[in-house]
């Protein structure tokens, strides 16, 4: 029984991990996308576009 306990509490922190790391990657992956975006529209005002 403790031994089916441990392993939970295991799989639970696993899975906390993972979706604090996704959150993080999107967080991240947003602001690139923002970021080169931003910069591409930069370009195209600085040319006339």
């Amino acid at each position: 029984m403790k031994q089916n306990c441990s392993a939970t509490r295991a799989i639970v922190k696993e899975t906390t991990l993972s979706r604090s790391y996704r959150i993080v990657l999107s967080l991240l992956l947003k602001k690139l996308v923002n970021f080169f975006v931003y910069r591409l529209h930069g370009a195209e005002n600085c040319l006339g576009l």
